[in-house]
């Protein structure tokens, strides 16, 4: 019987013969000693023996690549995830050979976000052809659109085709990985400059256009004020003159209040941008922004 896939109830399982009884790779297996190993039992069905692994809750690769438009590191971290699986079999001296590589049965745990292996003792297939041919599946699957991942599986397919060796792979994933973070780091902190720079810009034409606003204020101020002192004045003039009358008592009744008032105003204007410019300086300042902090 080949291997299959099984549902009983709401379980499913993946189904591998068992060739033959290993008891220590058994033993280390069913402990869970390697946590990217699908967890699995041993049954026997028509005096044959069978791993069944549980696969409820996955989707097989297959499955998920198939529906989805991954990107360049979706597919970088599956390659990831393979020789981290491997290196974690070697510690616990299992044959690397065992672990099972086809998009069919290489599963994502949906809940978790991660990937699971199928291991069986009994196989013996090289890992590196094995990678090969899971990069030919990718490349059957993939959006030929997508320039980056195209060259990207291309360039491991044809490092496999040179005898690349497991550890350089690993290299080779994480450089690559390195200067796609270092490409949107660089786009990010052009992206701030560029926030920063209009902030600025916005900044000043602001601060112009308050300025403006306040300096005409100030002018239209004292200039009401000059107009109401020079009226003041004429009418002191005009007293010592003709001297008091009942008419002149009421034009100082208005004017005066009026020029007090319009002195008032200017102090007031010219605290108020006093107070501004305090807090600016404040707010700009990284040491006091470090003492609020």
């Amino acid at each position: 019987m080949n291997d299959y896939f099984l549902r009983e109830g709401f379980q499913s399982y993946y189904v591998v013969k068992r060739e033959k009884e290993f008891s220590y790779e058994e033993r280390m297996l069913k402990e869970q000693a390697c946590y990217a190993i699908l967890p699995f039992v041993i049954r026997r069905v028509d005096d044959e023996s069978y791993y069944y692994y549980q696969t409820s809750g996955h989707l097989s690769l297959e499955q998920k690549l198939k529906n989805t438009k991954a990107s360049t590191s979706d597919y970088r971290l599956i390659y990831e995830k393979i020789l981290e699986a491997v290196g974690e079999l070697e510690e616990y001296l299992l044959p690397a050979e065992g672990i099972l590589l086809e998009g069919a049965v290489v599963f994502y745990d949906e809940k978790k976000e991660q990937i699971r292996f199928c291991y069986s003792p009994g196989r013996k297939k090289d890992l590196m052809q094995q990678m090969q041919h899971l990069t030919e599946e990718f490349l059957e699957w993939i959006n030929y659109e997508d320039r980056e991942l195209v060259e990207f599986l291309y360039g491991i397919q044809g490092e496999f085709a040179r005898g690349i060796l497991p550890e350089q792979l690993y290299k080779i994933t994480k450089n690559a990985e390195q200067e796609e973070t270092e490409e949107k780091w660089q786009e990010e902190e052009e992206g701030i400059f560029e926030i920063e720079k209009n902030a600025e810009i916005m900044k000043g034409s602001y601060e112009g256009k308050q300025s403006r606003q306040w300096y005409g204020e100030i002018a239209a101020s004292i200039g009401i004020s000059g107009m109401l002192m020079f009226f003041l004045g004429y009418q002191f003039v005009e007293i010592f003159q003709y001297g008091w009358m009942w008419q002149k008592l009421k034009i100082f009744l208005l004017v005066v209040p009026a020029l007090a008032a319009n002195f008032l105003y200017l102090i007031k204007k010219i605290r108020q941008k006093s107070t501004i410019e305090e807090i600016t300086t404040i707010l700009t300042d990284e040491d006091s922004i470090d003492k609020i902090s």
